[in-house]
């Protein structure tokens, strides 16, 4: 595989696009026939789940077992009001219990000067699953101000939500942006006179991979600066099961030469169909999912890709025991 990645991104790309639409048809394929089955046996709509998991501080998590088909990404998103975010990740006000000063805090100064060096003459960045903002934009911002000298500078922030992509974009023009005063070690507002995001928003499906693929070109054709993933890992997991996640994140990284990922870990998967099931909404069909070591597997996934992990002191975790990894292109 690794071949490939010297012939150019194109050739990469049109791999793993079909590689991805194959493993697509096959879990389509699996779902309609559990569903044809799931017809003959007569069983109720939400079956009782066979596997189970234990852990001491959520005892009561099942798995679902044998589901109808569960709703593509965009169906869900029809009913996201009904499921608050809880099926997506598309949660609004998500800044207001998950304060992005609290996660920036954490991104040693020195990232934001290691990263633009790998190119001095272009800056491209893209944030997957961008919520408003809030996150996107102070990053984007401390990026720039790390890297006045370079000629050419363009961001992108994707999200499936449409409103919290108008939020993002009006928080974008009013200059709502939190910047770092590396000083006091801390995050601080900025006046809207004071930012220069040069960054667009737009709202659609990462996981169809021509729609992002043709969204990345926007930028550049080739590999971009960097590509972020905050606290999307295990929506995207989710809802394309094992196979299709690790090629998607292959395909990812097959477009830039710094990934930081922020993925959740295997508590958080639990919970996601825990707090469905308490707002009495359908669960989501993990069947395709093993949650065991999904960190570690997402880690070992990046590295495979060519890529090593930037590693600056003692590792330090966001109040929901997060990690925030840093990923570099060997090569460069």
């Amino acid at each position: 595989m690794s071949w490939l990645l010297g012939q150019g991104s194109h050739l990469y790309n049109m791999f793993h696009l079909d590689e991805f639409q194959q493993a697509m048809e096959r879990q389509e394929n699996t779902a309609t026939q559990d569903y044809e089955l799931h017809d003959l046996r007569q069983t109720p709509a939400n079956p009782t789940a066979t596997a189970n998991t234990k852990d001491d501080d959520d005892e009561d998590f099942v798995l679902v077992s044998n589901p109808p088909p569960s709703s593509s990404i965009s169906q869900a998103l029809q009913t996201s009001q009904l499921d608050r975010g809880h099926r997506l990740g598309n949660f609004w006000n998500y800044p207001t219990y998950n304060p992005s000063s609290a996660r920036l805090s954490l991104i040693p100064p020195s990232y934001f000067e290691k990263i633009p060096s790998s190119n001095p003459s272009t800056l491209t960045y893209v944030d997957l699953g961008c919520n408003e903002g809030e996150l996107t934009l102070p990053f984007w911002y401390q990026l720039q101000s790390s890297s006045p000298s370079m000629q050419i500078k363009k961001a992108l922030g994707i999200d499936i939500d449409k409103t919290l992509i108008d939020r993002a974009r009006s928080r974008s023009l009013a200059g709502d942006i939190l910047s770092m005063d590396a000083s006091a070690s801390g995050w601080g507002r900025l006046d809207a006179s004071a930012s220069e995001p040069s960054i667009n928003f737009v709202d659609g499906d990462v996981t169809d991979l021509d729609f992002l693929g043709k969204s990345l070109d926007t930028l550049d054709t080739g590999r971009l600066t960097l590509i972020t993933l905050f606290s999307t890992t295990m929506w995207l997991h989710l809802h394309l099961g094992d196979e299709r996640f690790y090629l998607f994140l292959t395909y990812v990284c097959s477009r830039c030469d710094w990934f930081l990922v922020e993925p959740q870990p295997r508590k958080c998967y639990k919970s996601a169909n825990k707090r469905l099931r308490r707002m009495g909404r359908e669960e989501i069909d993990l069947t395709e999912c093993n949650l065991e070591d999904a960190e570690g597997k997402i880690k070992r996934s990046i590295e495979e890709c060519g890529f090593e992990r930037v590693e600056e002191g003692e590792e330090k975790k966001t109040h929901w025991n997060r990690r925030l990894m840093l990923f570099k292109r060997k090569e460069i």
